[in-house]
């Protein structure tokens, strides 16, 4: 009997701070969280990305070649404490063009893909007195062995 993919979620975390860190745009001077794990030390003006939360199903197709595989969503926030939205507005299209439909490299799969889901309506929030606004994405991420 073969054995399932393994647990993506930690994979591809990891491979879309990989993407996102490889763009030079991005690697200067917007730092990448996981949603549950923003430091305190955080910037307190500009933009900042999380990653997550994620869901994760089984996607296992038979005969097909691809033996076992899992479909994510992935959220990816744009955290700003601008007041102008253009900023945020400018950091999502980035990312989407980054993202959507493009191959990710996520371990311990051969095939691995992103996907745009949907742009969430933003937020704002007071954070010590500080107005801070939540721009929320979500992208569909197919992986697979083959």
């Amino acid at each position: 009997m073969a054995t399932p993919a393994p647990f993506a979620i930690p994979r591809v975390l990891k491979a879309l701070r990989q993407v996102l860190l490889g763009d030079a745009r991005l690697r200067n001077g917007v730092r990448v969280y996981s949603e549950a794990t923003v430091p305190a030390s955080a910037p307190t003006s500009g933009e900042y990305l999380t990653l997550g939360p994620f869901t994760e199903v089984p996607r296992n197709t038979m005969g097909s070649g691809a033996k076992w595989g899992r479909e994510l969503t992935a959220a990816v926030k744009v955290v700003s404490y601008s007041t102008d939205e253009a900023p945020a507005f400018a950091l999502m299209e980035q990312i989407i063009a980054l993202l959507d439909a493009q191959e990710l490299p996520v371990e311990g799969f051969r095939t691995a893909w992103a996907q745009f889901e949907i742009i969430q309506d933003a937020y704002t929030e007071m954070v010590a007195g500080v107005e801070v606004r939540h721009f929320p994405m979500l992208f569909r991420i197919h992986v697979h062995e083959s």
